[in-house]
């Protein structure tokens, strides 16, 4: 049986190179969530033309883990799932990547 994942990544922005995630949540096919939390921004204090868009505040990042809290845990969804849903999954992906997802 395929294991199927639906995820979703919230930025500091649109460019994969600078930019960092600041949100990310991850369902299986049924609904269930598997990992879904705000994360904290390495370099970025603000982000206001994303904030614009998506209303995740630098506030609601401040005790939120930083990547590398959780990069295994989300590593290992990954790794079990055989196929991804995202809504954006070109630009998600190298979100990810950047990760070493």
């Amino acid at each position: 049986m395929r294991r199927t994942i639906v995820f979703d990544t919230e930025t500091t922005g649109l460019s994969s190179s600078r930019d960092e995630i600041i949100s990310l949540s991850i369902i299986d096919y049924n609904g269930n969530v598997l990992f879904n939390s705000y994360i904290k921004p390495y370099f970025h204090k603000t982000w206001k033309e994303a904030e614009a868009i998506h209303g995740i505040s630098p506030e609601d990042v401040k005790d939120a883990p930083y990547a590398h809290e959780v990069v295994d845990k989300v590593r290992e969804i990954f790794n079990e799932a055989d196929v991804l849903i995202t809504y954006n999954g070109q630009f998600d992906m190298g979100m990810l990547e950047r990760w070493n997802i």
